[in-house]
């Protein structure tokens, strides 16, 4: 049964103002962390505003844009947790939300999110770096957000107070001084000492939990599959516990997480994805107060990273575990997603794919990948392709490529093909080595230049001309003398 709590005033100033008859287009956002009320303080303000509207909970984006033209009045498109709907492989778009609005149906839509998210989403940009967020920078643009406090008011605990003389649980948490009212509501002191005490008592169950937690916070979004947890959790046992587990080890861990607390939350929440079936658990995901403020997550063992490497993701989570791997210098599983990525056609994977496989010494490799994104329009691959052909020692290769594209009415191509051709024509290839490093075509980026001797002509583009360059370690290093900006070669 859910707490008589009156609507927050979060709540009032969250709901769409309207009158009978009017035709109400908004779209709304509540912005608050784990537990604070996000989603209650939207069901009360849809409930007091909007008390005869239908509401449509799509099971995924598709379902967001199948409403687009539906005719279906007086509708509210419930988008709990919208993060769901933005970091997948169909995400809802701007253009989607911008032609529900404005449809002659009356829809408001409403959306939570993490503060995390949000401030993710609508960053702006460094002039150096590409904008990977303006599709949801410009989905958030149209929202009014409305940020929700994890304490409550003076004003919302006097009303909290009444409603405790005949409710039990909102006395209890009222009380509770480790955790805020609503997080004490959803069960959060019980899923922590839970999950604490499953160390000792349930290890199999604490491994099954320490390895979701860790997937989640490594960037993995979609509900996990049972074969996922059951082939990453034993990293995190003992190995006398994996010596002792029963061939039902699995199915009772996974009791123990989905056992409901209080009537509220489990440590782990079923999913089913198909519509269509009952009974049937394809995943699960994460109670998102654990992923918050559970202990922090162990080391990854090796064995994790062994197995991410060969399990099956959607593209966008298979992204984010590969940044995740490579921040943690965990090369040979960062490469496996970013080719899972790769062949699911994120635009992403490509170059940093390749960037992998050069930093390794493949250069062959890479290439393959290069040629491909840079004669079908991909400008940053063409570049990167034309670069490592010259690092390869083919520079008529590198410029039969560019002419390619020139030819084809690729405007960067000819602009590239002109700065290709006046480096080419001013800066020698060179043609001896230090004698450290492997022959040309064969080098990688972390390997030995030729000497100062072998390159004559070199110099910084400052335009304020250099001044003899001095060998360091073998290498050549320029110094632009006005500025003293210098460069290893």
């Amino acid at each position: 049964m859910i707490p008589t709590l009156k609507p927050t005033e979060s709540a009032h100033c969250s709901a769409p103002p309207h009158s009978e008859g009017s035709a109400p287009q908004a779209f709304l956002v509540l912005v608050g962390g784990s537990s604070v009320g996000k989603t209650r303080c939207a069901f009360e303000a849809v409930r007091a505003e909007l008390p005869d509207w239908r509401i449509f909970r799509p099971a995924c984006s598709a379902d967001v844009q199948s409403l687009v033209g539906s005719g279906q009045d007086r509708t509210v498109l419930w988008l709990d947790e919208l993060q769901r709907y933005v970091d997948c492989s169909d995400p809802i778009t701007a253009e989607t939300v911008l032609a529900l609005l404005h449809s002659p149906a009356r829809i408001v839509v409403v959306g939570t999110l993490w503060p995390e998210h949000y401030r993710r989403y609508t960053a702006l940009p460094t002039p150096d770096d590409d904008d990977h967020r303006d599709h949801e920078r410009r989905l958030l643009e149209l929202a009014r957000a409305t940020f929700i406090s994890d304490q409550f008011s003076a004003a919302e605990r006097l009303r909290a107070r009444a409603v405790a003389e005949h409710d039990p649980r909102i006395r209890t948490a009222l009380v509770d001084t480790d955790f805020g009212l609503t997080q004490t509501l959803a069960a959060a002191p019980l899923l922590i000492s839970r999950l604490a005490g499953c160390r000792t008592a349930a290890p199999r169950t604490w491994a099954v939990m320490t390895a979701a937690i860790a997937l989640a916070r490594l960037g993995h979004r979609g509900p996990l599959a049972p074969d996922l947890l059951k082939a990453v959790a034993p990293g995190y046992c003992m190995q006398r516990d994996r010596a002792g587990a029963g061939s039902d080890w699995f199915s009772s861990a996974l009791e123990d997480c989905t056992e409901t607390l209080h009537g509220a939350s489990s440590m782990l929440i079923p999913y089913c994805a198909d519509p269509d079936a009952m009974g049937l658990v394809t995943g699960y995901t994460v109670a998102d107060y654990l992923v918050a403020h559970a202990e922090p997550t162990l080391d990854i063992p090796a064995t994790v990273w062994t197995q991410l490497a060969v399990q099956s993701f959607n593209p966008q989570d298979a992204v984010r575990l590969a940044k995740a791997a490579e921040e943690r210098l965990r090369y040979f599983c960062a490469e496996a997603l970013w080719r899972q990525a790769h062949t699911a056609g994120h635009p992403d994977a490509v170059g940093e794919l390749a960037g992998l496989l050069i930093n390794r010494g493949d250069l062959a490799g890479a290439l393959d990948l290069l040629l491909p994104a840079g004669t079908a329009g991909d400008r940053q691959a063409l570049a990167e392709a034309v670069d490592l052909l010259g690092e390869m020692g083919d520079p008529q290769r590198a410029t039969s490529l560019l002419e390619i594209n020139a030819s084809d009415g690729s405007r960067s191509a000819r602009h590239q093909l002109v700065r290709h051709l006046r480096a080419s024509a001013s800066t020698p290839m060179p043609t001896s080595g230090c004698g450290n490093g492997p022959p040309p075509g064969t080098r990688t980026r972390n390997t030995c230049w030729p000497t100062v001797s072998s390159l004559p002509a070199l110099s910084m583009n400052c335009g304020r001309g250099p001044k003899p360059a001095t060998p360091l370690r073998g290498c050549a290093v320029l110094t632009c003398w006005p500025c003293g900006k210098t460069s290893v070669a």
